[in-house]
């Protein structure tokens, strides 16, 4: 994967979701992140749209999985 590496793709979610907590607008990296990842599936929207004090931390790492095994076709 050429894109980031899994730990530098985690601190960008993270990123994103301190954004969504601050109620700023993170669909815009979403959106980005989505089309970096030629995300056609919608994970990282299916993700984001899981309300933040439901998620896991195992929940990135699954999102991770999906998108590097995608991306790597």
């Amino acid at each position: 994967m050429s894109k980031f590496n899994k730990w530098e793709f985690i601190n960008i979610i993270n990123e994103l979701e301190k954004q969504e907590v601050n109620e700023e607008n993170h669909w815009l990296g979403v959106g980005i992140l989505e089309y970096m990842y030629d995300d056609d599936n919608g994970w990282i929207d299916e993700y984001f749209n899981i309300p933040y004090k439901s998620r896991k931390t195992q929940d990135v790492y699954n999102l991770w999985d999906k998108i590097e095994k995608n991306f790597d076709k």
